[in-house]
């Protein structure tokens, strides 16, 4: 028994499941990420640091304002104002997506590179002649959905059997989603669509189809409710007894009644649902330190998912989910949301972090974002969505996978090949 104990214990200490051959292997990190402690793991930790944590930062014409910069720097789209101009400017993204994939060396699920006729294929069913004349269509997700970069549910990876990261994954859309429309394929299965924050294919099935008018309308109307949980359920009746779907924080959508402790919202136009009033908040939330910590936390230990994949975020739709709360309109990939606010620093300096205000200050490193929280004996401390860190292991270094969002100071990775955190920051940004 003891033998079969210890054997147990050491399978459980890698992320292994019959692992094809040539699958690499990783260590899972331990339940208490290094630095931590249990009273860290609570938002009123954090709050109890911060004398600024009720301090209005933005109001709602600030805010409205924040938002319109963003749009007038590039950052994010107006999806109200695209025009038959960013058809073409679409067109022309979705040759530089296929053009990257065919040339570069990317696996498939066999951990076999990807052969010719597989971008082939794609490229057949992609037609982008007199694109001069197509008007941009709208529309509502109505059900959540991958946003792909190229039209097709396969898989590629950079490293072999790397399926954790699906190289064609670009975002994923929640139901009441607004999308402009600016190209079909030719077996009319899937369409190329614009978000606020981000543009690639989804499945046509999983959208309806509006007028413009009907896509104003639900975009501006003046009642409407917005996601503070990490995921709410929507229901097809007022008991809320016939599961839909669900959505992720920060999602607005526009309310059509208030029936007890269930509210109707519609996903589009003619497709109202129900959801739970402790799940919404009616309007958006006042934008403070307090809030955007709060709210933060209640995404604590949520399952890391690249780009989305499994209904899950990544280390920037984290963030975006949680300021969306307070109408803040982030942009969906980390090297955008780093351009994002007033710079405070270009490096991970400790002493930037002393003069930063808790719960409204991100730092941007290469391919990660985090959200800072406060300093603890000198250290500045994070809470981010995490897929692995890298420890030393004598002369090498080894991954350790948390996979979900984690608190964590910014030592992390010290000694490794790779660096700490702290020391692989490019931008230390307050959102205001």
């Amino acid at each position: 028994m003891k033998k079969i104990w210890v054997l147990s214990l050491v399978i459980a200490s890698l992320t292994f499941a019959a692992a094809p051959v040539g699958e690499k292997l990783n260590f899972a990190a331990p339940a208490s990420i290094p630095q931590t402690t249990r009273q860290m793991q609570r938002p009123g930790f954090w709050i109890s640091l911060n004398p600024l944590a009720d301090r209005v930062v933005l109001n709602a014409a600030d805010v409205q304002h924040f938002n319109q910069t963003l749009i007038a720097n590039g950052l994010v789209k107006d999806v109200l104002s695209m025009s038959s101009l960013d058809v073409q400017v679409s067109s022309a993204q979705i040759q530089k997506e296929i053009k990257k994939f065919s040339r570069g060396d990317y696996f498939d699920h066999e951990g076999k590179l990807a052969p010719r006729d597989f971008f082939s294929r794609i490229e057949d069913n992609i037609v982008l002649d007199n694109m001069e004349d197509q008007r941009p269509r709208h529309a509502f997700v109505i059900q959540q959905c991958d946003q792909r970069l190229l039209p097709t549910t396969d898989i590629l990876t950079a490293e072999p059997f790397d399926f954790e990261f699906d190289e064609i994954q670009n975002s994923s859309l929640d139901a009441g989603t607004a999308v402009v429309v600016f190209q079909e394929t030719l077996d009319e299965q899937w369409v190329y669509t614009q978000t606020a924050a981000s543009a690639g294919w989804v499945k046509k099935e999983n959208l309806e189809f509006v007028s413009s008018d009907e896509f104003l309308n639900q975009l501006t109307a003046k009642k409407f409710a917005v996601v503070i949980s990490a995921k709410a359920d929507l229901y097809r009746d007022r008991e809320r007894t016939q599961f839909y779907d669900n959505v992720r924080m920060g999602m607005r959508l526009a309310v059509n009644g208030v029936h007890a402790d269930s509210v109707e919202v519609a996903i589009a136009p003619r497709q109202s649902l129900f959801i739970h009033r402790r799940d919404i908040n009616m309007g958006y939330l006042t934008y403070t330190p307090r809030v955007i910590i709060e709210q933060a936390f209640k995404m604590l230990n949520a399952p890391y998912g690249w780009g989305g994949l499994n209904g899950q975020q990544d280390c920037s739709a984290f963030l975006k989910q949680v300021f969306s709360t307070v109408g803040i309109e982030l942009p969906r990939n980390s090297s955008e949301q780093g351009q994002v606010g007033e710079l405070l620093g270009s490096k991970g300096q400790i002493e930037t972090f002393k003069k930063a205000t808790a719960g409204i200050t991100i730092a941007q490193l290469k391919g990660h974002i985090v959200l800072y929280l406060g300093m603890v004996d000198q250290q500045p401390y994070a809470i981010h969505a995490a897929f692995a860190y890298r420890e030393t292991a004598g002369a090498t270094d080894q991954t350790r996978v948390v996979n979900r969002v984690i608190v964590s100071d910014l030592s992390l990775g010290a000694g490794t090949k790779k660096g700490s955190l702290l020391d692989r920051i490019v931008a230390i940004r307050a959102i205001k």
